[in-house]
């Protein structure tokens, strides 16, 4: 064999090595891949099996979470446990004229496409309540009733207003729900659900920034007066009062501190009470408040300012006019049946007929008519003996006095 041949037959069997050796590789990396993908599928079956697993545990557990918020099982003891909540938490919130009843029949909800005959999935029990609050509180009754665990909502909703201004009747359909593996005699539970974002107050303050079914709310107004004496030693009291726009109750509060307060210094409902010892100025802030929503308040400063009683009054008797100060003769005449005259007195509002002989009875003149003079336009009359002359230009009591001095 030549050196060429041999070198040829080297060159052929190193090809058959390398043939033969691909061949072993791929077949080994064959069996190498039908390894991995079997390993790849075994995990992907346990993954999958893990992952049920897992949602096994949360059905479960999401299960019994549902089951804790159910309803008793049998119908009677879920329609009387719900039905004592809802009044009770009407009560609660302050509603008035409450009536809580159940609605129809229980439904009993059958899982779309299960056979015939399948057990229920729950059963639905539906609830009607009826009252009449205040709008804010309407804000109170939704906020207890979804921060309630059951498994409840509200299907029908209804507000209307009354003639009371701020009142409005409330219609509330609620549907609550059984699932057939609670216990019969299942406790409701008392945790809260999570569902409020807020506190009520918040909701409030976003809902009824304004009553919808009224005008906005109006401050009342104080119209006690802001200043006030009070005797020392003595008892005091003062009634507060305001009257309120929109026709809302009205309360009053004592914003000054207690501690800033007089002594014997008295704050009940209304009425303020003081019996001071000595001179002193007081101020006092007072606050009225409505019952409207949102509340409104007005405050006011009132002085109270002790003072010594005051000096008794000495009273003057009234002064007495005597009749006789107003009586004139006014006029004499000398007629047919003989010399005759009048006396007018204005205190009385009377004219007097006299005559010779006629007594007269006027204020403190009591006197007789003794002589009628036509040409001198006077008369003489006589009182106690006593004569003396009374003219037209002097009262019938002046010419009496005038007499007693001359």
């Amino acid at each position: 064999m030549t050196q060429r041949e041999r070198f040829l037959a080297i060159a052929v069997g190193v090809v058959v090595a390398l043939l033969l050796a691909n061949v072993g590789f791929k077949k080994i990396t064959n069996t190498i891949s039908l390894k991995e993908k079997r390993v790849e599928k075994a995990q992907s079956e346990l993954d999958s099996l893990n992952s049920a697993i897992e949602s096994g545990k949360r059905a479960f557990t999401k299960i019994e979470r549902l089951e804790s918020r159910s309803l008793p099982r049998k119908e009677e003891d879920a329609k009387t446990q719900y039905t004592d909540w809802l009044y009770q938490l009407a009560k609660e919130v302050g509603l008035g004229k409450v009536k809580v009843d159940p609605k129809g029949s229980p439904q009993k909800i059958v899982p779309v496409g299960s056979p015939p005959g399948a057990p229920e999935a729950y059963t639905v029990h539906e609830f009607q309540l009826v009252g009449e609050c205040q709008t804010d509180k309407v804000v109170e009754l939704l906020a207890k009733y979804y921060d309630r665990d059951y498994l409840h909502r509200i299907k029908v909703l209804q507000l209307n207003p009354t003639k009371q201004t701020n009142l409005v009747t409330v219609e509330l359909t609620s549907q609550a729900v059984s699932l057939p593996k609670a216990p019969d005699n299942k406790e409701p539970s008392l945790q809260p659900s999570g569902r409020l974002a807020m506190s009520t107050d918040a909701y409030k303050q976003k809902i009824l920034e304004r009553n919808a079914f009224s005008p906005p709310n109006n401050a009342p107004k104080i119209e006690t007066g802001r200043s006030h004496d009070v005797t020392i030693g003595q008892p005091w009291k003062l009634d507060l009062d305001a009257k309120d726009p929109d026709g809302n109750n009205v309360k009053f509060e004592l914003v000054t501190e207690k501690d800033d307060l007089p002594k014997d210094f008295n704050f009940q409902g209304k009425e303020i009470s003081w019996k001071p010892t000595e001179k002193l100025t007081e101020k006092i802030v007072v606050r009225a408040i409505d019952d409207g929503w949102p509340k409104k308040s007005t405050e006011m400063e009132l002085t109270l300012k002790a003072i010594d009683a005051p000096a008794p009054k000495v009273e003057t008797p009234p002064t007495v006019i005597d009749p006789a100060k107003q009586a004139f003769l006014t006029g004499v005449v000398d007629g047919p049946t003989g010399q005759q005259g009048w006396i007018n007195s204005k205190a009385e509002g009377i004219n007097i007929d006299i005559t010779e002989g006629t007594e007269i009875n006027v204020g403190t003149i009591k006197a007789k008519v003794m002589r009628i003079d036509f040409k001198a336009s006077l008369v003489e009359l006589e009182t106690d003996g006593s004569v003396w002359i009374a003219d037209m230009n002097t009262s019938l009591a002046d010419a009496f006095a005038k007499s007693r001095v001359d």
